[in-house]
């Protein structure tokens, strides 16, 4: 049965290339908050989760394939940081990162379950991800489709 878990959750559940831009409005509607440090190559959001008592950061960079177009890291196209809260001088709480598990450390996203980190997390970044995803095609494909549909006779 773990077997048959591992692979499933190893078939990630959506293409991770050919993502359109209007997804990250998408995912912002959804308390998804972008990062400020990002680069000009990606874009980076992070979204805060609360699973058994226990607060989680996931984190999904976006690297820019075009103008419209973004594709997501791989080999697990995620990243999750284990976080507590702690009370600030002006008695406002705070998240502070404990745990950081990298895409590339663990290798696949059964990984992350093989170091602890619950389903339940996995499942619910999916689960917002599948429902904001818009997918693009970009116009240069478009517009070479169109002119071969042209040379067809009829």
């Amino acid at each position: 049965m773990e077997l048959m878990k591992a692979y499933l959750y190893n078939q990630f559940p959506f293409q991770t290339t050919d993502i359109s831009a209007r997804t990250i409005s998408n995912l912002l509607t959804c308390n998804w908050f972008e990062d400020d440090r990002k680069s000009a190559a990606y874009t980076i959001l992070h979204r805060r989760l609360l699973i058994s008592s226990q607060w989680y950061k996931i984190t999904l960079r976006f690297k820019k394939e075009g103008p419209e177009l973004l594709s997501l890291d791989t080999p697990a196209p995620f990243m999750v940081v284990l976080s507590e809260v702690k009370e600030a001088d002006n008695k406002n709480s705070r998240f502070v990162d404990k745990q950081v598990y990298h895409s590339k450390t663990v290798g696949t996203v059964s990984g992350y379950l093989e170091k602890g980190i619950p389903a339940e997390l996995i499942d619910a970044m999916i689960e917002e991800f599948r429902i904001s995803v818009q997918y693009g095609i970009p116009m240069v494909e478009i517009a070479s489709a169109n002119s071969k549909l042209s040379e067809i006779p009829f």
